[in-house]
């Protein structure tokens, strides 16, 4: 079974994958040692994104939506949390982090007006 259509159309949803991608590619560049910790939690935050839209967009009651998209919120903010570390630990270039810092201010921008309709 394939997620609906109206989801997938969703600009939110599609700007998370691209995110997601994003996420995965950049920490397989970071140094083996942070398997356990860096990059193993940068990637189920980021992919947690997209699994609480996608669970809340299936629920059926106004309560139960709002609460796994602010669930995704939550994810979020941990993924700027990390990107900040990258570049703190010198694990990323500038121009690195600005590209992140880019899709994640598109990324977060939209998801904050999605909670918002939805409120």
């Amino acid at each position: 079974m394939s997620l609906p259509k109206s989801l997938l159309d969703l600009r939110l949803v599609q700007e998370t994958r691209k995110f997601i991608i994003i996420i995965y590619k950049i920490t397989e560049l970071l140094p083996d040692t942070e398997k356990y910790g860096l990059i193993s939690q940068m990637r189920r935050a980021v992919v947690s994104v997209l699994a609480n839209i996608v669970e809340g967009y299936g629920r059926k009651t106004k309560k139960d939506k709002l609460h796994f998209f602010i669930i995704a919120r939550g994810s979020f903010r941990e993924v700027e949390c990390y990107i900040l570390v990258l570049k703190d630990l010198d694990y990323i270039s500038d121009k690195q982090y600005e590209y992140l810092v880019k899709v994640k201010d598109i990324v977060g921008g939209l998801l904050i007006n999605f909670i918002k309709s939805k409120s």
